[in-house]
Protein backbone atom coordinates (compact mmCIF):
# COMPACT_ATOMS: atom_id res chain seq x y z
CA UNK A 1 0.00 0.00 0.00
CA UNK A 2 1.56 3.29 -0.78
CA UNK A 3 0.95 6.33 1.97
CA UNK A 4 1.12 9.66 0.02
CA UNK A 5 -0.65 11.56 2.77
CA UNK A 6 2.82 13.30 3.88
CA UNK A 7 3.37 14.64 0.70
CA UNK A 8 -0.65 15.73 -0.12
CA UNK A 9 -1.66 18.86 1.35
CA UNK A 10 -5.64 18.24 0.68
CA UNK A 11 -8.15 17.11 2.85
CA UNK A 12 -12.32 17.41 1.92
CA UNK A 13 -15.50 17.69 3.55
CA UNK A 14 -18.86 16.89 3.20
CA UNK A 15 -21.67 17.72 4.63
CA UNK A 16 -25.53 15.96 4.73
CA UNK A 17 -29.00 16.74 5.37
CA UNK A 18 -30.68 16.86 8.65
CA UNK A 19 -33.01 13.76 10.06
CA UNK A 20 -35.86 14.34 7.55
CA UNK A 21 -37.94 12.27 9.25
CA UNK A 22 -41.96 13.56 9.09
CA UNK A 23 -40.54 13.98 5.22
CA UNK A 24 -39.26 10.66 4.54
CA UNK A 25 -42.74 9.64 5.73
CA UNK A 26 -44.87 11.60 3.72
CA UNK A 27 -42.51 11.11 0.45
CA UNK A 28 -42.21 7.29 0.86
CA UNK A 29 -45.02 6.43 -1.01
CA UNK A 30 -43.52 8.33 -4.18
CA UNK A 31 -40.07 6.64 -3.74
CA UNK A 32 -41.87 3.19 -4.04
CA UNK A 33 -43.92 3.70 -6.71
CA UNK A 34 -43.18 2.69 -10.58
CA UNK A 35 -43.69 6.63 -11.78
CA UNK A 36 -41.15 7.78 -8.70
CA UNK A 37 -39.12 10.29 -11.13
CA UNK A 38 -42.40 12.08 -12.35
CA UNK A 39 -44.15 12.03 -9.09
CA UNK A 40 -40.69 13.78 -7.05
CA UNK A 41 -40.20 16.11 -9.81
CA UNK A 42 -44.15 17.24 -9.25
CA UNK A 43 -43.37 17.50 -5.54
CA UNK A 44 -40.33 19.28 -6.22
CA UNK A 45 -42.44 21.51 -8.27
CA UNK A 46 -46.09 21.83 -6.57
CA UNK A 47 -45.13 21.09 -3.09
CA UNK A 48 -48.07 18.78 -1.75
CA UNK A 49 -46.53 16.78 0.79
CA UNK A 50 -43.79 18.28 2.31
CA UNK A 51 -44.79 21.23 2.97
CA UNK A 52 -41.98 23.22 2.99
CA UNK A 53 -41.98 26.76 1.26
CA UNK A 54 -38.88 27.18 -0.11
CA UNK A 55 -38.51 25.37 -3.75
CA UNK A 56 -34.68 24.80 -3.07
CA UNK A 57 -35.28 23.33 0.33
CA UNK A 58 -37.93 21.21 -0.95
CA UNK A 59 -35.19 19.72 -3.85
CA UNK A 60 -32.37 19.51 -0.63
CA UNK A 61 -35.05 17.52 1.21
CA UNK A 62 -35.97 15.22 -1.81
CA UNK A 63 -32.11 14.87 -3.06
CA UNK A 64 -31.47 14.01 0.47
CA UNK A 65 -34.08 11.36 1.30
CA UNK A 66 -33.61 9.49 -2.26
CA UNK A 67 -29.84 9.35 -1.36
CA UNK A 68 -31.05 7.08 1.89
CA UNK A 69 -34.02 5.52 -0.05
CA UNK A 70 -31.12 4.03 -2.39
CA UNK A 71 -28.78 3.29 0.35
CA UNK A 72 -30.33 0.17 1.65
CA UNK A 73 -32.92 -2.32 -0.16
CA UNK A 74 -36.39 -2.29 -0.78
CA UNK A 75 -37.60 -4.84 1.83
CA UNK A 76 -35.97 -2.24 4.37
CA UNK A 77 -38.43 0.29 3.44
CA UNK A 78 -41.35 -2.14 3.11
CA UNK A 79 -40.60 -3.50 6.80
CA UNK A 80 -39.91 0.21 7.67
CA UNK A 81 -43.80 0.86 7.09
CA UNK A 82 -44.96 -1.84 9.25
CA UNK A 83 -43.20 -0.33 12.43
CA UNK A 84 -44.44 2.30 14.93
CA UNK A 85 -42.94 5.90 15.06
CA UNK A 86 -40.00 4.91 17.83
CA UNK A 87 -38.90 2.07 15.52
CA UNK A 88 -39.06 4.41 12.36
CA UNK A 89 -37.12 7.04 14.21
CA UNK A 90 -34.11 3.83 15.19
CA UNK A 91 -34.37 2.54 11.45
CA UNK A 92 -33.96 5.97 9.80
CA UNK A 93 -30.90 6.45 11.87
CA UNK A 94 -29.63 3.08 10.82
CA UNK A 95 -29.84 3.86 6.95
CA UNK A 96 -28.01 7.55 8.35
CA UNK A 97 -25.08 4.96 9.85
CA UNK A 98 -25.03 2.60 6.97
CA UNK A 99 -24.29 6.20 4.92
CA UNK A 100 -22.05 7.23 7.38
CA UNK A 101 -20.31 3.56 6.49
CA UNK A 102 -20.01 4.00 2.48
CA UNK A 103 -18.35 7.67 3.24
CA UNK A 104 -15.87 5.60 5.38
CA UNK A 105 -14.67 3.31 3.24
CA UNK A 106 -14.45 6.31 0.71
CA UNK A 107 -12.19 8.00 3.40
CA UNK A 108 -10.20 4.91 3.50
CA UNK A 109 -9.67 4.47 -0.19
CA UNK A 110 -8.79 7.82 -0.14
CA UNK A 111 -5.53 7.62 2.04
CA UNK A 112 -3.85 5.58 -0.54
CA UNK A 113 -4.38 8.72 -2.68
CA UNK A 114 -2.89 10.81 0.19
CA UNK A 115 -6.40 12.80 0.87
CA UNK A 116 -7.54 12.91 4.13
CA UNK A 117 -11.93 12.46 3.51
CA UNK A 118 -13.57 14.18 6.56
CA UNK A 119 -17.28 14.55 6.86
CA UNK A 120 -19.97 15.51 9.22
CA UNK A 121 -23.69 16.07 9.41
CA UNK A 122 -25.14 19.52 8.87
CA UNK A 123 -28.65 20.41 8.09
CA UNK A 124 -28.29 24.03 7.47
CA UNK A 125 -25.37 24.09 4.41
CA UNK A 126 -25.28 23.11 1.04
CA UNK A 127 -23.36 20.41 0.05
CA UNK A 128 -19.33 21.41 -0.44
CA UNK A 129 -16.17 19.66 -0.45
CA UNK A 130 -13.97 21.88 1.76
CA UNK A 131 -10.04 21.50 1.22
CA UNK A 132 -7.32 22.65 3.28
CA UNK A 133 -5.30 24.55 0.77
CA UNK A 134 -8.41 27.59 1.21
CA UNK A 135 -10.62 26.39 -1.60
CA UNK A 136 -14.29 25.30 -1.28
CA UNK A 137 -15.59 23.45 -4.00
CA UNK A 138 -19.68 23.80 -3.70
CA UNK A 139 -22.02 21.43 -5.64
CA UNK A 140 -25.05 22.53 -6.92
CA UNK A 141 -26.49 18.43 -6.77
CA UNK A 142 -24.51 16.71 -4.04
CA UNK A 143 -22.85 13.95 -5.42
CA UNK A 144 -26.08 12.67 -6.74
CA UNK A 145 -24.79 13.94 -10.73
CA UNK A 146 -25.37 10.80 -12.49
CA UNK A 147 -28.73 9.51 -13.91
CA UNK A 148 -30.03 6.68 -12.36
CA UNK A 149 -28.97 3.18 -14.05
CA UNK A 150 -29.70 -0.62 -13.72
CA UNK A 151 -27.77 -2.64 -11.57
CA UNK A 152 -26.49 -4.80 -14.56
CA UNK A 153 -25.90 -2.13 -16.61
CA UNK A 154 -22.13 -1.32 -17.47
CA UNK A 155 -22.35 2.19 -15.72
CA UNK A 156 -21.90 0.43 -12.94
CA UNK A 157 -18.51 -0.75 -13.74
CA UNK A 158 -17.36 1.86 -16.57
CA UNK A 159 -18.00 5.87 -15.18
CA UNK A 160 -17.33 6.90 -19.10
CA UNK A 161 -20.88 5.05 -19.82
CA UNK A 162 -22.82 7.06 -17.14
CA UNK A 163 -25.22 9.96 -18.52
CA UNK A 164 -24.26 13.29 -15.99
CA UNK A 165 -27.21 15.27 -14.94
CA UNK A 166 -27.28 19.01 -15.25
CA UNK A 167 -25.64 20.57 -12.37
CA UNK A 168 -23.22 23.38 -11.02
CA UNK A 169 -19.84 23.33 -9.97
CA UNK A 170 -18.90 26.66 -7.76
CA UNK A 171 -14.86 27.11 -6.69
CA UNK A 172 -14.60 29.77 -4.03
CA UNK A 173 -11.28 30.69 -2.46
CA UNK A 174 -11.78 31.47 1.08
Amino acid sequence: MNNYKNNSPYTAAITRGGFLYEETIALLPLFQSPDRVALLKDEKVNNRLLKINAETSRKKAINEIACRYDAVSSSFWNDYLEMGEDDQKAALFLVILEMIDIFDDLAAKQENYGVEFTYHFDADHDRFIQLDNGWKIVLSRGLEIFDKYSRFSLSNTRQANRRCREFSITYIQE
